[in-house]
């Protein structure tokens, strides 16, 4: 309970598969929408594509999950949010949509809120790379800027339907991820416990941001 009595509201926005129980999780993907409406398609898409509607279809078990963009407004008042963690969502936008991303978070959530962001690390990736431990080809493959094979039919339907490309449009070191939370409000702190300090705290390949939502 918080402060007030009541329960608290704790966000997962572009949850994928990997859904939390006691959040209100929300995604965008196209098999979420197929696992939900048509799941008879499935039998017509590739193996890898009917492996992620299987996952979908075994997350909605667990727990609720809404499907959502995350650059529309959440469906939330000002203030009324206790806790957001995004994870691996960020670097799929371009920098003025994750700017909006993130000052719709600061509006929705309460004074002394956290938001726990999470990304994949640019500069764990580049020390790989510069040490020798991955080549370019699996430098450029970690990075996902482009497609490795080009962009196929389905992944261009793939886009349209989701909104947005299904690369990376922008990649961040830990320097560069803080300064955005902090141009959208928050106070970035290291030592906070968060309700969601436990998800991938064990991934060396991602960075973690945590920023807390000052009083007036």
């Amino acid at each position: 309970m918080t402060a007030d009595g009541r329960p608290p509201i704790w966000v997962n926005v572009g949850s994928s598969t990997s859904v939390l129980d006691g959040y209100v999780n929300f995604d965008n993907s196209p098999f979420l929408w197929i696992a939900e409406w048509a799941p008879w398609t499935a039998s017509v898409l590739p193996r890898k594509y009917r492996r992620v509607i299987d996952a979908f279809r075994a997350a909605k078990a667990r727990a609720s999950v809404r499907r959502r963009d995350c650059r529309r407004p959440l469906p939330f008042g000002p203030g009324e949010v206790d806790h957001i963690l995004c994870s691996h969502v960020l670097e799929y936008l371009y920098p003025p949509d994750m700017r909006s991303v993130l000052g719709e978070f600061h509006r929705v959530l309460r004074a002394g809120g956290t938001v726990h962001i999470i990304l994949p690390d640019l500069a764990y990736m580049a020390r790989r790379y510069v040490h020798g431990r991955v080549d370019a080809d699996e430098f450029q493959r970690q990075l996902m800027l482009h497609p490795e094979r080009g962009e196929s039919l389905v992944l261009r339907l793939l886009g349209l339907w989701n909104g947005f490309g299904l690369t990376h449009q922008w990649m961040y070191d830990s320097a560069t991820a803080s300064d955005r939370v902090a141009r959208a409000g928050f106070t970035v702190t290291d030592d906070l416990e968060t309700p969601s300090s436990f998800f991938r705290a064990d991934d060396d390949a991602s960075l973690h941001v945590v920023g807390l939502k000052p009083s007036p």
